[in-house]
């Protein structure tokens, strides 16, 4: 089965934390019409039972599940509802459940990890992963995208020369601002995300995407 790739530079919206029924659709149709308008790629989580609101009413978006929400007999019926990502927020998901990966491959999602430990996954499991969103640690003297080590940022380097089919992206678990976002883009990710949404990441969506496109067409230009 064909699936569609997601564009970098592209956001990852934690959206079922905050939001269900008809605000996740109303949600969905508001982050849809704004990417359609810059021509951004942005991918949107929504719970299980959304999945085919959502899918009647937007375009561009590409619509995620959580693995955990979905449940494997599910997965058949939500890709033809719309669902393009699954996502694993731990790799055990992956090794317990015997050819998982196979048959989510075989169904065409695009698998989305998220994980603190981007550069320590299996190579046996990295060739079937199309994206991870890196869930960067803050607060209580961790670090965050804003004092990143050398080290770090030679790491990002060399596993995207490693794994090309890989989209590395920022997972944010504090608020989200627009020059968290360029910060994240000029250091060599491929997008950025929401681990938790916040009413006041939401209220400064137009300008992270906004700050995203700018990014994006500087690059263009460059190139």
């Amino acid at each position: 089965m064909e699936k569609k790739k997601v564009r970098a530079p592209f956001y990852c919206v934690n959206s079922q934390v905050l939001w269900k029924d008809e605000e996740a659709v109303k949600n969905a149709v508001l982050v849809d019409d704004k990417i359609n308008q810059l021509e951004l790629d942005a991918i949107f989580t929504a719970a299980s039972e959304d999945v085919a609101k959502i899918g009647k009413v937007v375009k561009r978006l590409r619509i995620a599940i959580d693995f955990n929400d979905a449940k494997p007999n599910n997965l058949e019926r939500l890709k033809e509802a719309g669902a393009e990502v699954i996502i694993f927020d731990d790799l055990e998901e992956i090794f317990n459940i015997e050819n998982i990966l196979d048959i989510v491959k075989e169904l065409g999602y695009l698998v989305l990890v998220r994980t603190e430990k981007p550069f320590e996954i299996p190579k046996a499991v990295l060739k079937d992963i199309d994206l991870i969103k890196w869930k960067i640690k803050d607060g209580n003297g961790k670090f965050t995208i804003s004092n990143l080590t050398t080290e770090h940022k030679k790491a990002v380097k060399e596993f995207k020369q490693e794994n090309p089919h890989i989209a590395l992206i920022y997972g944010a678990k504090e608020n989200i601002s627009s020059n968290l976002v360029l910060n994240s883009l000029i250091m060599g990710l491929d997008g950025f995300g929401e681990i938790n949404c916040y009413r006041t990441t939401t209220e400064k969506r137009e300008e992270m995407l906004h700050a995203v496109n700018d990014y994006k067409n500087v690059m263009a230009f460059i190139k």
